[in-house]
């Protein structure tokens, strides 16, 4: 089943989508992609491209408020080329993860570019009904 939850509002700029599967062991396999334009990133120029940095945080919870899923990982980001950097396109980012069965989670992203002190969440529900 694929689920997916764009936002219209300017503000709103990560877009999240996930597909899920019911494991024979009761519990239900996440997978999890989010996406933010190349053109909200900050790119440092190299000698072959340009590189940016963000750091994914991300937080889930069951329908209790009980945290279920916590991890923090650095994402390194590569374009060959200067007009790309100033796209709409996307970088997608995606993660897995197997949690016990549960009609409703809530998810909360964070991505940061530190070096640049820029920032950007987003809060969200994953449903398997």
């Amino acid at each position: 089943m694929i689920n997916t939850l764009n936002f219209d509002k300017e503000e709103d700029l990560i877009a999240l989508s996930y597909d899920y599967f019911f494991i024979e062991d009761g519990s239900i396999y996440f997978d999890i992609f989010y996406s933010l334009p190349y053109k909200e990133m900050v790119f440092s120029k190299k000698e072959d491209g340009f590189y940016s940095e963000l750091v994914s945080s991300i937080l889930i919870k069951d329908k209790d408020n009980n945290i279920v899923y916590s991890d923090s990982w650095s994402n390194d980001i590569f374009l060959d080329y200067y007009e790309k950097t100033k796209s709409s396109l996307e970088h997608i980012f995606n993660f897995s993860v197997s949690l016990k069965k549960n009609n409703y989670y809530t998810i909360h992203i964070e991505l940061y570019d530190y070096p640049n002190q820029k920032y950007w969440n987003l809060n969200s529900s994953l449903n398997t009904d």
